[in-house]
């Protein structure tokens, strides 16, 4: 046989299955899609600019604390609503809903006019570090414009501006408002509370150990499952074996289910071991807590593996369209990238991927110091997800016909 004919067959093998042949090219276009459409609002698209949701609770009520909201709505990146201090923690500490929120102390506007030093409390949640430097830049910027303009309004005699503050103090405002667009520089304190103490100074290993261990874990997950029942079909014939003993084709199922849960839960334990030894990674105030999110997962992708696997014909249909769904899944999930960036709708659709309950989870433990108490809502979505997974996938092998079994 020539290396031409090998070339002919090869070929038409792949055409006559034609659903590898469609998987081969979906998978990139899906990937790229999502990719292209989570990160859409970082390149500026249209209509689809990243916004970071800001409380802001202004307890000076002002001239000069007013400037600060107004400056950062116009700068497009923040959805700022002003709040009371009390909801400002709630909204960051037990809501997660923003990743900060700026406190504008009483007497604010006060001390930038006097001899005093003006002060700014930043409370953060360390889950979303990305978000909070991005907050940090912007106070940043305000504090060089402001302080520029405050000095220059205390080069004017001190008789005079404590007059002119009295008389109008519109006229002050407009003076600062003006200062504030020529930038500034002196000295304004920022004072940045950590709510949870889990840990201050977060690194790029907090996210991407978790987010990648998940997108692996299901990797392997869905792999190992994928191969071990195709094999054993298609290569070594002990299914055949295997369906003639009482045990019958579901203990087999369940069987490699545990096994493969078992695996994917040891393989996860030594990736945050080596996260944490290696990489002073997090892992928050429950051991326990982390362990049951961490079976959770390997649950979940074990019930993916299955699924995947009992709506393909052959070994490669279960390698391609895993890939796909396991892509897409990681993607939309938030394990390559925090899900802040990703659009007000796709948000909302992470929903309908493991990875987001799984990465909710480990923030919650790892970052900000919660315990099971507080993480039931994402613990019961995570191990929802599996059961639904695991019920269907069930259901579509026990209609297998004899053809596909044997």
């Amino acid at each position: 046989m020539t290396i031409f004919h090998i070339i002919i067959k090869e070929l038409k093998l792949l055409v006559r299955d034609k659903t590898s042949l469609i998987l081969m090219t979906a998978v990139p276009i899906v990937v790229i899609s999502v990719a292209g459409l989570a990160l859409s609002g970082l390149y500026g698209r249209a209509g689809t600019n990243v916004k970071i949701y800001l409380p802001i609770a202004d307890n000076d009520k002002r001239e000069f604390s007013a400037i600060l909201p107004e400056m950062l709505k116009k700068s497009g990146f923040f959805n700022v609503e002003i709040v009371s201090e009390e909801d400002a923690y709630r909204l960051v500490k037990d809501d997660n809903k923003a990743a900060a929120a700026i406190i504008i102390p009483e007497g604010f506007s006060r001390n930038c006019i006097s001899a005093g030093t003006p002060s700014i409390k930043l409370i953060t949640d360390p889950a979303k570090a990305l978000e909070i430097s991005t907050i940090r830049s912007a106070l940043k910027e305000f504090e060089l414009r402001l302080s520029l303009a405050i000095g220059k309004l205390k080069t004017m005699r001190s008789s005079t501006l404590p007059l002119l503050l009295s008389l109008n103090p519109s006229l002050i405002e407009k003076k600062v408002r003006n200062l504030i667009e020529q930038g500034a520089k002196t000295s304004i304190s920022i004072e940045e509370v950590n709510l949870t103490e889990i840990k201050k100074n977060l690194s790029s290993f907090d996210q991407n150990v978790p987010g990648f261990s998940i997108m692996f874990a299901m990797f392997g997950m869905l792999y190992g499952f994928s191969e071990s029942i195709f094999k054993e079909r298609d290569e070594d014939n002990t299914m055949r074996r295997f369906l003639s003993s009482p045990a019958g084709f579901s203990s087999l199922l369940y069987g490699k289910l545990i096994s493969k849960i078992i695996t994917g839960f040891i393989q996860m334990m030594i990736l945050f071991g080596f996260g944490y030894f290696v990489f002073d990674m997090s892992l928050g105030n429950s051991i326990l807590g982390l362990s049951i999110a961490i079976l959770g997962i390997s649950f979940s992708s074990a019930s993916i593996g299955l699924l995947v696997s009992s709506v393909s014909n052959t070994k490669e249909q279960a390698r391609s369209l895993g890939t796909l769904t396991i892509l897409t899944l990681a993607g939309l999930g938030g394990c390559w990238w925090p899900l802040f960036i990703e659009p007000a709708w796709m948000q909302k659709l992470s929903l309908l991927a493991m990875p987001a309950w799984g990465m909710n989870c480990f923030y919650n433990f790892m970052l900000r110091g919660k315990e099971i108490s507080d993480t039931l809502y994402y613990l019961i979505g995570l191990y929802s997800y599996g059961i639904i997974a695991l019920i269907v996938g069930m259901i579509i092998f026990s209609n297998w016909d004899e053809r596909r079994l044997l």
